[in-house]
């Protein structure tokens, strides 16, 4: 994955430019898909969000195609990294793979769309973008409500804590060195960040 360190983010999530959190979003979930796909317990923790194959389009460049192409906010970026959270609690043993990463990440941008913009796609489009049917993403979307028992909302101090996390995280990209406004570190003291549906080893 080509990066760079000489972009310092800002502390604000919502003025980056969305394809510099597509790359911090990606290299996290390769790293994850990676990790657990050497898991036996993940592998054979079966979804109705695996592929029969691994699919050709690399994390990176799926999300770089729905930032692209639709009009996706930052808030559903991130948001669909606290989903992955609140869905491995809810569900012990859902597991991201590079195997489910695609319909995962199709199906939490279409439902962070509906929970965080006041426009947004229909089904068909995020369908036909994400490289899915119409009714697959409708099975899949009901599924994901199912398992996350429909806890949708996410303040924006959670989207901010996993921002942050996100860049203290990763060697490859930091903040910039200006002091933070005071109400971007609100309830930063001590910020859950699970990263993200790691089963044990």
């Amino acid at each position: 994955m080509n990066t760079t360190t000489e972009f310092k983010y800002p502390h604000t999530y919502y003025t980056v430019e969305p394809r510099r959190i597509v790359e911090l979003i990606a290299e996290l979930l390769s790293e994850l898909a990676t990790r657990n796909d050497s898991n036996p317990a993940a592998v054979a923790s079966l979804t109705r969000f695996h592929s029969r194959a691994v699919p050709k389009i690399s994390i990176l460049d799926y999300l770089n195609r729905i930032v692209k192409f639709s009009p996706i906010e930052n808030e559903v970026l991130l948001a669909a990294l606290v989903y992955i959270d609140r869905l491995c609690s809810y569900n012990p043993t859902f597991a991201i793979t590079s195997l489910s990463i695609h319909r995962y990440l199709i199906t939490a941008i279409t439902v962070g769309s509906k929970v965080f913009c006041d426009s947004y796609w229909t089904n068909t489009q995020y369908a036909k973008l994400g490289g899915i049917t119409l009714q697959e993403l409708n099975i899949l979307e009901l599924e994901f409500s199912f398992l996350i028992r429909w806890d949708l909302v996410i303040t924006p101090s959670i989207i901010l804590n996993y921002y942050i996390g996100l860049l203290d995280k990763s060697p490859n990209f930091h903040l910039e060195e200006s002091a933070a406004p005071e109400d971007s570190i609100k309830g930063l003291d001590s910020y859950d960040f699970l990263i993200i549906g790691l089963l044990p080893p």
